[in-house]
């Protein structure tokens, strides 16, 4: 695969990026307009509803990218010393990619808001399980909860690599079949006695973990039906998209935010067909993204850890669960240092991450 034909996936890491920057800044801005600014309020109310389609893009695309990033390594898993191999490969790039640029931000972020004493006096934040990105509660970074869903989704896909070997889509398809049915079973009797209780507040039963396993469709279906109708389904994003926007913008308590399930039909599946269209946009020849917007999808990952919040941060978990973090934060830095981070952090990080064999951009570039 080469780079022309995912020139568009990276400019919509960087369409995903900017949203997630709008919703992070409209956050304190939404109640900081006075009586004077209502058009200003209304707008900054519009940008942060639209703001959290970012995250479910991203979500998306990782799917995508690293299904892509299956393929070829379960071609290499041929025997059981390769199986190993091409798994623990597989982790080693991307705790390289996640967890030096997040620990790094996360002290940054934990010196600036005095959050030392909390962590150390609170026995309920617990600071190892944050560390390494094991649970969807941390206090130690404003953003950090999405990264906790995506070291869960490369936890099952090295798995599938190493119990699967060369049949690895298979074990990734059986996974995306497991967490369908344990999250319809949730959603149809979230009884307190049954044993998913036990679950219901983790990432195993949160329905967007099944945005990866809509990026993994998205990547078989555009490999088998490379002439799909590219125009028409990204015009059809709009649909779910618009519908989903209102829905937190008019009910922001009993909206998308507070359910998961509506989250997943609305901007899941605007994310997955806009995702699809893009992809065979490029493929077909018709639309490549300018440049720049190429160049932000590089730095996606820096700007999404990079903003550090209101001074009294309001977290809110994909589920809903509204947190606030008490303490002093700056705003977030200038577009001069934000580029300065990339080039100083996030490019050397890649480069250790994509040591070794080379396998067309989905293997160097993610």
């Amino acid at each position: 695969m080469t780079r022309k034909r995912l020139s568009n996936v990276q400019a919509l890491r960087g369409v995903a990026a900017l949203l997630v920057l709008a919703m992070h800044a409209t956050v304190r801005q939404v109640k900081s307009f006075g009586a004077d600014g209502a058009g200003m309020r209304e707008a900054a109310h519009v940008a942060r509803s639209i703001g959290h389609l970012g995250v479910d893009l991203f979500f998306v695309i990782s799917g995508f990218i690293i299904f892509t990033v299956v393929t070829q390594a379960s071609q290499r898993s041929t025997t059981g010393v390769a199986r190993l191999r091409e798994a623990g490969q597989f982790l080693w790039r991307r705790a390289l990619r996640i967890y030096p640029l997040y620990w790094l931000t996360a002290a940054v972020m934990l010196a600036l808001s005095g959050l030392f004493p909390r962590l150390d006096a609170d026995p309920s934040a617990r600071l190892l399980p944050q560390v390494l990105l094991v649970t969807r509660h941390i206090d130690m970074h404003y953003v950090a909860w999405t990264l906790a869903f995506e070291m869960y989704f490369y936890g099952v896909v090295a798995a599938c690599l190493l119990a699967f070997g060369a049949r690895a889509k298979l074990g990734v398809a059986f996974w995306i079949i497991t967490e369908t049915v344990l999250i319809a079973a949730w959603c149809i009797a979230p009884d307190s006695d049954s044993w998913l209780a036990y679950w219901r507040h983790s990432i195993l039963l949160d329905p967007m973990v099944l945005e990866f396993g809509l990026g993994c469709g998205v990547a078989a279906l555009v490999a088998h039906r490379p002439r799909l109708p590219a125009i028409p389904l990204t015009v059809a994003a709009l649909v779910p998209i618009t519908i989903g926007a209102w829905q937190l913008h008019a009910r922001p308590m009993i909206g998308l935010t507070a359910d998961p399930y509506l989250r997943l039909a609305y901007f899941g599946t605007g994310a997955t067909l806009l995702l699809t269209g893009a992809v065979l946009l490029e493929r077909q020849d018709r639309w490549v993204a300018p440049r720049w917007l190429q160049a932000l999808g590089d730095a996606s990952f820096t700007l999404s850890l990079a903003y550090p919040g209101d001074h009294r941060a309001r977290r809110a978990g994909p589920s809903g669960s509204v947190r606030m973090v008490e303490g002093e934060r700056r705003h977030g830095a200038s577009g001069e240092r934000r580029s300065a981070a990339r080039r100083i952090c996030e490019l050397p990080l890649d480069r250790t991450a994509i040591a070794g064999p080379s396998q067309g951009l989905a293997a160097r570039k993610y």
